[in-house]
This record gives C-alpha cells, sequence and structure tokens, in this order.
C-alpha cells in the first residue's frame, strides 16, 4: 500500500490533525462514563483498580505509566529524527482501537475499552506519522496491556497459593517450625502465633504483575536476539513464585524466632520490597548471565580495525 510523504510545508496541517485527533480520543476515556462502572469514566476506572488494596486490586500496576514516559524518552532522539510520512496503513490499527472500544462499550465491558487506548493512539501515530514512528511508539505503548486486570486471573492463579503454601510448609519443617496445612492456611502444632493464611494477594499475583512489567521492558532494552528476549520476559513467572516463595518463609521465621505482630504486620508490607524485589532482580541478573554470557552491566568492547594502512576505526561488538 501506498505511503505518502508529508513534506515541511504541509507538517504544520499532519500537527493540526493529530491536535484534533486528540480532542476526539480525550472525551471517550476521560469524560463519557464509563459502561457497568457506576458513573466512571475509563480512567477513573482503571484508576480505582490500580490503587484497590483488595485481592483483586493491582496495586503495582500503575507503574506502567513512568515506564511507558521512560520509553518514550529513552527513544526520543529517534522520534525526532524519523522521516515523518502519512501512511495509510496505520488506519487499520486505528479502526481496531475504535472497535474494541465500541465493543466494550456494548458489552458493558469497562477492561475491552480501556484496552483500545494504545491501539488507538498507536494508529493515530502510525497514519499521520509514518511506520518508523510507530514502531518505536510500539512497544511503550502496549505495555499499557499488561496494567488491565484479566478476567478470572484471581482464580486461575490459585495454583500459586497451592505451591507457595506448600513451599512454605515444607521450609519451615526444615528449620525445624512444626506446622501443618488446612488448605492455604499454615498452623503452628506448639508455637503462640495465630494461622497464617497464604492470600491470592501474597501468593504472588501482584508480585507477578510487577515483575512481568519489569522483566518485559528489561527484555526490550537488552540487545539480544528475540528468542532470548522472550526466555528473558517468561523467566518472570518462575522467577516470581521463588522470590515471592522466600518471602513467605521469612513471614513464618519472624513469626517463630522474632516476634509474631512484627512477621503479620510490618514485615509482611515491607518483605516486597526488602526480599522479593532483590532476589528478583539477582535472578534476572543470572537468566541474562546464562543466555548472554555477560552481566547486563558489562559494556561492548570496542575492536580496532585497520584497513589499507588507514587510520585505525573502531566498532563495537558483543562480548
Amino acid at each position: 500500500m501506498e505511503t505518502k510523504t508529508t513534506t515541511n510545508e504541509n507538517r504544520p496541517t499532519t500537527n493540526l490533525a493529530a491536535i484534533l485527533s486528540l480532542i476526539i480520543i480525550i472525551p471517550a476515556y476521560l469524560i463519557f462514563n464509563a459502561p457497568g462502572s457506576n458513573e466512571q469514566n475509563l480512567f477513573s476506572w482503571i484508576n480505582m483498580y490500580w490503587f484497590n488494596s483488595g485481592p483483586n486490586g493491582g496495586q503495582q500496576a500503575w507503574i506502567v505509566i513512568p515506564l511507558i514516559a521512560f520509553l518514550i524518552y529513552h527513544v526520543k532522539d529517534e522520534i525526532i529524527n524519523a522521516p515523518k510520512q502519512i501512511d495509510w496503513r496505520g488506519l487499520i490499527i486505528l479502526f481496531i482501537g475504535i472497535f474494541m472500544y465500541y465493543v466494550g462499550y456494548r458489552s458493558y465491558q469497562c477492561r475491552i475499552s480501556i484496552a483500545s487506548l494504545p491501539f488507538v493512539v498507536l494508529g493515530s501515530c502510525w497514519y499521520l506519522y509514518g511506520k518508523t514512528i510507530a514502531k518505536l511508539l510500539a512497544f511503550p505503548l502496549l505495555l499499557f496491556l499488561l496494567s488491565i486486570p484479566i478476567p478470572g486471573f484471581q482464580q486461575a492463579t490459585v495454583g500459586l497459593q497451592i505451591i507457595a503454601t506448600q513451599m512454605a510448609h515444607f521450609a519451615t519443617t526444615l528449620m525445624g517450625i512444626e506446622t501443618y496445612v488446612q488448605g492455604t492456611n499454615i498452623l503452628p502444632k506448639n508455637s503462640e502465633w495465630e494461622t497464617i493464611n497464604i492470600a491470592g494477594g501474597c501468593s504472588g499475583i501482584r508480585s507477578l504483575t510487577s515483575l512481568i512489567l519489569f522483566s518485559a521492558t528489561w527484555a526490550y532494552l537488552t540487545p539480544i536476539a528475540f528468542w532470548k528476549r522472550s526466555v528473558l520476559f517468561l523467566s518472570a513467572i518462575p522467577i516470581a513464585i521463588i522470590g515471592n516463595g522466600f518471602r513467605i518463609i521469612s513471614i513464618f521465621a519472624m513469626a517463630e524466632y522474632v516476634n509474631p505482630q512484627f512477621a503479620v504486620g510490618t514485615w509482611h508490607d515491607w518483605s516486597t520490597f526488602v526480599l522479593f524485589f532483590p532476589i528478583s532482580l539477582v535472578c534476572l541478573i543470572g537468566v541474562q548471565l546464562c543466555l548472554t554470557g555477560k552481566p547486563p552491566w558489562k559494556r561492548k568492547e570496542k575492536t580496532v580495525v585497520i584497513i589499507n594502512n588507514k587510520k585505525p576505526s573502531s566498532t563495537n561488538t558483543e562480548a
């Protein structure tokens, strides 16, 4: 399909079209009430999910916004210097986004309507500024989809609760803490601390969400083959199970050997930052080390090439 080059003369017209597009997009998501959301707009609805501390909340999902801003800033020079051209193929993505919004509105599914936002923005940018700009913005914009609640995700991750419960019970036994299991509850046999329930949030759902966002960004920024990026991204799932398992085990250890109230209160709230994320970071570095043979902080080595006795030139090659 043909693309039409946009010259500097009609660039103001294109910029005007972009402004008009925003005028159309903003009311659809910010002003109009979301279907089935008790008179809330779509941004208020997703904001309520991000900051919901209940078992179905996604408290870590809001981090996607600064991640998107960082990734776009990371490629800002490429965006500025990229050729700008009208590309009609962008309308396909735009119409997909509009269709998703309409389906979500008619079916009273807010998640489908809000999921259309990155497609609408990406399709508009592709049409107005060309394929090159769209490719640079595709990953940052589509990353937004990882912050939207998935139907049945809480139920689908019940397996994480069972794994976390069994890990904690096995580990506490090794540490000399006598416990027994009832469903997802772990009870002490001879200690004074009360029953600890491995709830849905504690089983790693929120931790998994935040780690998936982080590993996706890490894989995107790492200059390796696509299959290696896929492995690095998917490694977030077992890493979340391992890291969260250690966190839960530490809660039981604190309850047994330090203070039960401190364990289920302060340590429960802060162990994610003190224990889970450091362990997860070390595991991700280990995965990249296995895939590339070098840690992420190691810079590319410079190789000097001499051609026909001319001045040496340096090229960057991976170690």
